[in-house]
């Protein structure tokens, strides 16, 4: 999970990106010993582009996330698309929830494109 952490900091000085002090909380909730199953829980956080497209390019490298909990997010067309791109080839993540985000247009085409693809994800 250091590794998770390392990537993310240094996508945000790439990006030009504030690091988000919750997200990274919530992924050192993840990395604690007692967490079996590996579950990012980012429902209700306000997530910008930017921070979507850090966290779909940290995703490309198959960290041990097995769900992802984006409900309630309102995420745009723009950032739900960032973020699924690094789904498409992530091979950890089983469950993917985006509940609540209004999805259409681009965004719809986006998940459509992933649910395609990704091989793993199954709810």
């Amino acid at each position: 999970m250091d590794q998770f952490k390392k990537l993310y900091h240094e996508y945000c000085k790439t990006y030009h990106v504030e690091p988000n002090e919750l997200l990274l909380g919530e992924i050192q909730k993840v990395s604690g010993e007692d967490n079996k199953t590996k579950s990012l829980n980012l429902s209700s956080f306000n997530i910008s582009e930017a921070q979507c497209t850090i966290l779909g390019k940290i995703l490309t490298h198959d960290f041990i996330f097995t769900s992802i909990h984006l409900n309630d997010c309102n995420l745009s067309s723009d950032a739900l698309q960032a973020l699924l791109h690094g789904l498409t080839t992530n091979t950890a993540c089983k469950v993917l929830e985006l509940k609540g985000n209004g999805i259409q247009g681009a965004g719809t085409e986006a998940l459509a494109k992933v649910l395609r693809k990704n091989q793993t994800l199954r709810k």
